[in-house]
Protein backbone atom coordinates (compact mmCIF):
# COMPACT_ATOMS: atom_id res chain seq x y z
CA UNK A 1 0.00 0.00 0.00
CA UNK A 2 2.10 2.36 0.81
CA UNK A 3 4.36 1.93 -2.72
CA UNK A 4 1.22 2.84 -4.18
CA UNK A 5 0.76 5.91 -2.10
CA UNK A 6 4.32 7.27 -2.60
CA UNK A 7 4.21 6.18 -6.44
CA UNK A 8 0.72 8.52 -6.94
CA UNK A 9 2.50 11.40 -5.21
CA UNK A 10 5.90 10.84 -7.38
CA UNK A 11 3.44 11.06 -10.53
CA UNK A 12 1.57 14.36 -8.77
CA UNK A 13 4.46 15.87 -8.45
CA UNK A 14 6.10 15.36 -11.68
CA UNK A 15 3.16 16.55 -13.16
CA UNK A 16 2.50 19.31 -11.21
CA UNK A 17 6.22 20.53 -12.02
CA UNK A 18 5.48 19.83 -15.72
CA UNK A 19 2.76 22.05 -15.81
CA UNK A 20 4.59 24.50 -13.44
CA UNK A 21 7.36 24.63 -16.86
CA UNK A 22 4.83 25.02 -19.04
CA UNK A 23 2.96 28.17 -17.33
CA UNK A 24 6.24 29.67 -17.55
CA UNK A 25 6.85 28.88 -21.31
CA UNK A 26 9.87 26.86 -21.23
CA UNK A 27 10.43 23.25 -21.47
CA UNK A 28 13.78 21.51 -22.37
CA UNK A 29 14.45 18.34 -22.82
CA UNK A 30 17.83 16.03 -23.30
CA UNK A 31 17.92 13.03 -24.11
CA UNK A 32 21.43 10.71 -24.84
CA UNK A 33 22.18 7.26 -25.60
CA UNK A 34 25.34 5.53 -27.11
CA UNK A 35 23.78 6.45 -30.76
CA UNK A 36 21.77 9.49 -29.99
CA UNK A 37 22.05 13.38 -28.55
CA UNK A 38 18.43 15.55 -28.62
CA UNK A 39 17.35 17.94 -27.57
CA UNK A 40 13.11 19.07 -27.06
CA UNK A 41 12.57 22.58 -26.28
CA UNK A 42 9.10 24.72 -25.94
CA UNK A 43 9.44 28.39 -25.24
CA UNK A 44 7.35 31.33 -25.84
CA UNK A 45 6.89 32.21 -29.60
CA UNK A 46 8.52 35.55 -28.70
CA UNK A 47 11.92 33.88 -27.81
CA UNK A 48 12.18 32.26 -31.32
CA UNK A 49 14.17 34.42 -32.58
CA UNK A 50 16.58 34.46 -29.70
CA UNK A 51 16.85 30.67 -29.95
CA UNK A 52 17.21 31.27 -34.51
CA UNK A 53 19.91 33.98 -33.57
CA UNK A 54 21.76 31.85 -31.41
CA UNK A 55 21.79 28.73 -33.58
CA UNK A 56 22.96 31.09 -36.80
CA UNK A 57 25.85 31.86 -34.40
CA UNK A 58 27.21 28.78 -33.23
CA UNK A 59 26.96 27.47 -36.93
CA UNK A 60 28.63 30.37 -38.63
CA UNK A 61 29.76 30.67 -41.35
CA UNK A 62 26.53 28.61 -42.10
CA UNK A 63 23.34 29.91 -42.19
CA UNK A 64 20.16 27.86 -41.05
CA UNK A 65 17.57 30.89 -40.27
CA UNK A 66 17.15 33.72 -42.35
CA UNK A 67 14.69 35.14 -41.46
CA UNK A 68 12.14 35.53 -38.18
CA UNK A 69 10.01 32.83 -37.07
CA UNK A 70 11.68 30.02 -39.69
CA UNK A 71 10.31 26.65 -40.25
CA UNK A 72 13.07 24.36 -40.63
CA UNK A 73 12.34 20.46 -40.71
CA UNK A 74 15.45 19.21 -42.43
CA UNK A 75 18.58 16.99 -41.98
CA UNK A 76 21.69 19.88 -42.17
CA UNK A 77 25.44 18.77 -42.96
CA UNK A 78 27.24 22.36 -41.39
CA UNK A 79 30.98 23.16 -43.70
CA UNK A 80 33.16 21.29 -41.16
CA UNK A 81 30.75 18.46 -41.65
CA UNK A 82 28.83 18.43 -38.46
CA UNK A 83 25.48 16.48 -39.56
CA UNK A 84 22.17 16.67 -37.45
CA UNK A 85 18.42 17.06 -37.66
CA UNK A 86 16.55 20.18 -37.20
CA UNK A 87 13.00 20.80 -36.98
CA UNK A 88 12.13 24.35 -35.52
CA UNK A 89 8.83 26.45 -35.47
CA UNK A 90 7.85 29.45 -33.54
CA UNK A 91 7.93 28.61 -29.98
CA UNK A 92 9.38 24.91 -30.85
CA UNK A 93 12.79 23.24 -31.37
CA UNK A 94 13.95 19.85 -31.85
CA UNK A 95 17.69 18.98 -32.66
CA UNK A 96 19.11 15.24 -33.15
CA UNK A 97 22.92 14.02 -34.11
CA UNK A 98 23.84 11.03 -34.71
CA UNK A 99 26.80 10.25 -32.58
CA UNK A 100 27.95 7.11 -35.07
CA UNK A 101 28.04 9.76 -38.08
CA UNK A 102 30.05 12.54 -36.57
CA UNK A 103 32.81 13.37 -35.19
CA UNK A 104 33.44 13.47 -31.13
CA UNK A 105 34.26 17.37 -32.31
CA UNK A 106 30.57 17.69 -33.58
CA UNK A 107 29.05 16.02 -31.00
CA UNK A 108 30.66 18.35 -28.76
CA UNK A 109 29.89 21.45 -30.86
CA UNK A 110 26.26 20.29 -30.94
CA UNK A 111 25.77 19.37 -27.32
CA UNK A 112 27.45 22.87 -26.27
CA UNK A 113 24.95 24.43 -28.68
CA UNK A 114 21.97 22.87 -27.09
CA UNK A 115 23.28 23.74 -23.58
CA UNK A 116 23.72 27.55 -24.77
CA UNK A 117 20.17 27.81 -26.40
CA UNK A 118 19.28 26.70 -22.50
CA UNK A 119 21.15 29.26 -21.28
CA UNK A 120 19.83 31.88 -23.88
CA UNK A 121 15.87 31.13 -23.02
CA UNK A 122 16.62 31.41 -19.09
CA UNK A 123 18.31 34.53 -19.56
CA UNK A 124 15.41 35.81 -21.38
CA UNK A 125 12.89 34.47 -19.07
CA UNK A 126 15.26 36.32 -16.28
CA UNK A 127 14.13 39.54 -17.87
CA UNK A 128 10.60 38.68 -18.36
Amino acid sequence: MFFFISLAMLITTSLWESCARLRHGLSLRYSESDRLYSLTAYYDRSQTWIVESYINRCTEPDRLFHSENDRIDAWTKLNDHTAFKIKSSPGELEIELDKRENSRQSYYRIKQMCEGIKNELLKSNSHQ
